[in-house]
């Protein structure tokens, strides 16, 4: 969703801000975009190769990802790593929104949250 072609259409005041998914940015082009001011900085809490990164320890270990090393050294970049999820009224929600689902489809076959 958020590539090149979008930065160059963008004012270049523009503070981007994820918190959705890695994947809808390619950080190549963030990165591009940030260098030469056609984005003025960005916020994020999610990364397009997260998983490796955020998700495991690497307490005795030397981060080997280039692009987010060149991500995290810019300095009108601040990234947190994907952790919303952690708070313990978002996993009693999600806890109970899984207990939902499970007894609807146990009693109906229908979940209430069912998408369609």
């Amino acid at each position: 969703m958020f590539d090149k072609t979008v930065f160059t259409k963008t004012k270049p005041n523009l503070i981007l801000i994820n918190t959705a998914r890695g994947g809808i940015i390619n950080t190549l082009d963030l990165i591009d975009a940030l260098q030469n001011g056609s984005v003025a900085a960005a916020g994020l809490d999610v990364y397009e190769g997260e998983k490796p990164i955020f998700f495991d320890d690497h307490s005795n270990s030397t981060m080997t990802d280039g692009v987010f090393l060149k991500l995290r050294s810019l300095p009108n970049v601040l990234i947190t790593g994907h952790q919303a999820f952690l708070t313990h009224e978002a996993l009693q929600g999600i806890a109970h929104t899984t207990i939902e689902n499970l007894d609807g489809w146990q009693k109906n076959g229908v979940s209430i949250h069912e998408l369609h």
